[in-house]
């Protein structure tokens, strides 16, 4: 395809700066993201555009041989155990103040809101589509964003991003991504829906090319950009996506350093920026009203800060281009495992293995095959219909005419199976070569070795596989924690204005947290049917009342077993703690059940403990905080008659 050279003028520069970024990257990663293909074509089970696990080439070579074409589909069992085992995982999103101005009340209510943002958006199935594109192919993205997808008027967006779409610009070490030079996301679109959106370049959208022909390729070699490190050239591919038959929209956002002021208060040391474009005279007066109004000593200060820019661009135009009103990336990368900032999987390691599994079985059923229906060596015209006699020989039981003496007319071939208890070996050694590889054992894929029924042996034999992918899943919990801040950010940025959530759950009017009584009392926040309603930013008198926006706020994940019967056995345990006499209340016993609708329950023993201790004050005596008997000793059994922890069977 021929290319043209374009002189590049300043306007220029940036679009195509953020379009060469965008090649070299692709390019970099082009035999690592041919990897990512055949590892969601195996777990799929469909490579090349047919059934199985098998390249077109093979496929080919097979069928002229008159093998068998047949794949065995291990990977997709070991990728759904590791799903499986983080959709049976259980995590609490808790909140925390981290300033003065933060109080437990409004940390309460953040995590409520961080409940009500992962129902709106079906969190759960997201991130369950994110943590498999990483175990399949080592990573999967989120966005999270202020948007209109949910509401014409703005809500919280997160989405999973589909992790072709997506390139990290620049080596890096943090987890985070915040050392980073930039992230690069795909957006695919018609020139009907970008006029739709920049409707101020219809003329520069319609002259994009996409068939034929291009004035869109762009060669950078003496067009007096060196400052850029430009070189080569770009070709229409990576403008228009042929596939799609869609441009090729870069959204990129990359850091950038810029001079800011902040309002300094020497007692506290708390800074306030100063607002972008207000004049000299301006800022300077509200150092000395902030002086007048705290009589503390304030200063001004002059920093280089670190923000981000996104811009949109499609091959020369930059369509827009603006400061984030977010110090982060609103991409949030989730990594199965990372050394020295390479990004890898648990599949890629398994394809091998199952190459060599299918290799095997198709051989063990084509020499079975064959010696079932053997060969033979015969004198030309000692039968007077071959094929007739070639139907007859796969069938038992027949009489079949030959023109002299059988055996000196016909002879059999003897088939050699010796070959065929080896390859069997061979074929369950990779079977257990990718149990080993995974770290998914028998137990981890619920094969349980018979006569284990305590919970306890069971968890003993899941222990090590589950240690094995233990990585995978705390960089899981890591990203959704990284991704968790976020959304307290974008909420404290949008949710100023008075606004009533609705928060979905089994909640119970008679168990109220002690942080939200008083705001129970004053009408803020309220249970109905089931539903937590919280009014945040509610302006009584001179005073907001549930301010989000004031405060800074941490987050902490904390998640229990994924395995229902480890989930079990602890409960049991607690259960038999009681039993021995632990000072433990009835409340524990469910809140480590898996009981549903077990709040209502906690709040009827708390009504009961309250009314007996109510009776008892009325009748002159004291009752039991704890209504559980102390046994005189040890007990041999748990409350369920259980004598070696939980038991199944």
């Amino acid at each position: 395809m021929a290319e043209s050279k374009k002189e590049i003028t300043d306007a220029d520069s940036e679009p195509l700066h953020i379009l060469k970024l965008y090649r070299d990257a692709k390019l970099a990663e082009e035999k690592e993201r041919e990897i990512w293909l055949k590892c969601f074509a195996y777990v799929n089970n469909w490579v090349d555009g047919e059934l199985g696990q098998w390249s077109t080439e093979a496929r080919a070579k097979l069928k002229s041989q008159n093998r068998p074409i047949i794949s065995f589909n291990e990977i997709r069992k070991f990728v759904n155990r590791i799903c499986g085992a983080q959709r049976q995982s259980k995590a609490d999103e808790k909140v925390y103040p981290r300033d003065d101005k933060s109080d437990y009340l409004i940390a309460e209510i953040m995590t409520d809101l961080l409940k009500y943002v992962s129902d709106v958006n079906n969190l759960d199935i997201e991130r369950a589509k994110i943590f498999r594109d990483m175990i399949i192919c080592g990573r999967g993205y989120s966005k999270c964003e202020w948007g209109d997808e949910l509401d014409p008027l703005g809500e919280v967006t997160v989405r999973r991003i589909n992790p072709f779409r997506v390139y990290v610009i620049g080596d890096h070490e943090r987890y985070d991504l915040t050392d980073r030079d930039g992230v690069i996301e795909e957006v695919p679109m018609s020139k009907d829906a970008m006029i739709a959106r920049w409707p101020e370049f219809e003329d520069e959208i319609g002259d994009l090319s996409t068939e034929g022909e291009t004035s869109d390729s762009f060669k950078f070699e003496g067009t007096g950009t060196e400052d850029y490190g430009l070189a080569g050239g770009v070709s229409r591919d990576f403008i228009y996506d042929k596939e799609a038959q869609k441009i090729i929209v870069l959204r990129c956002q990359k850091y950038k350093w810029i001079d800011a002021q902040f309002i300094v208060n020497e007692a506290t040391g708390e800074r306030t920026a100063v607002p972008d474009g207000l004049k000299k005279k301006d800022v300077e007066a509200a150092v000395e009203l902030a002086i007048a109004t705290t009589g503390v000593p304030h200063k001004l200060i002059n920093k280089r800060i670190k923000t981000v820019q996104i811009s949109y661009s499609a091959g020369r135009i930059m369509l827009s281009n603006e400061r984030s009103e977010y110090q982060h990336f609103d991409i949030t990368g989730y990594f199965a495992y990372t050394d020295n900032g390479r990004i890898t999987g648990i599949v890629q390691d398994l394809l091998d293995p199952q190459d060599e599994k299918n290799k095997r079985h198709a051989q063990i059923i084509h020499i079975l095959g064959t010696a079932a229906k053997n060969s033979f060596f015969g004198k030309k015209g000692a039968v007077d219909d071959v094929e007739a006699v070639e139907r007859r020989l796969g069938m038992t039981g027949q009489y079949i005419e030959v023109n002299g003496i059988p055996r000196d007319a016909v002879t059999p071939i003897t088939s050699d199976l010796t070959a065929v208890p080896a390859i069997v070996n061979m074929d369950l050694a990779a079977t257990a070569e990718m149990k080993e590889i995974s770290g998914l054992g028998d137990a981890s894929l619920g094969q349980v070795p018979q006569g284990v029924k305590s919970g306890r042996g069971i968890q003993a034999l899941q222990g090590p596989g589950e240690t094995i992918i233990s990585e995978a899943f705390d960089n899981f919990f890591v990203s959704r924690k990284i991704e968790g801040k976020k959304i307290i950010e974008i909420m404290q940025k949008n949710y100023t204005t008075e606004r009533r959530v609705r928060i979905l759950g089994d909640y119970n009017p008679n168990y109220i947290p002690p942080e939200m009584e008083q705001a129970v009392a004053s009408g803020l926040v309220s249970v109905e049917q089931g539903q937590k309603i919280i009014t945040i930013n509610k302006q009584i008198g001179e005073k907001v009342w549930n301010d989000i926006t004031v405060g800074r706020f941490d987050l902490v994940i904390d998640h229990v077993a994924s395995n229902p019967t480890a989930r079990r056995a602890e409960h049991l345990d607690i259960m038999n703690m009681m039993a021995l006499g632990a000072p433990m209340l009835w409340e524990d016993i469910f809140e480590t059940s898996d009981i549903r609708g077990k709040q209502k329950y906690i709040a009827h023993i708390k009504e009961a403990r309250m009314q007996m201790l109510i009776a008892a004050s009325q009748a002159g005596g004291a009752a039991k905080p704890n209504q559980s008997a102390t046994p005189s000793k040890a007990i041999e059994t748990d409350l369920l008659g259980n004598t070696s922890g939980a038991q199944f069977g």
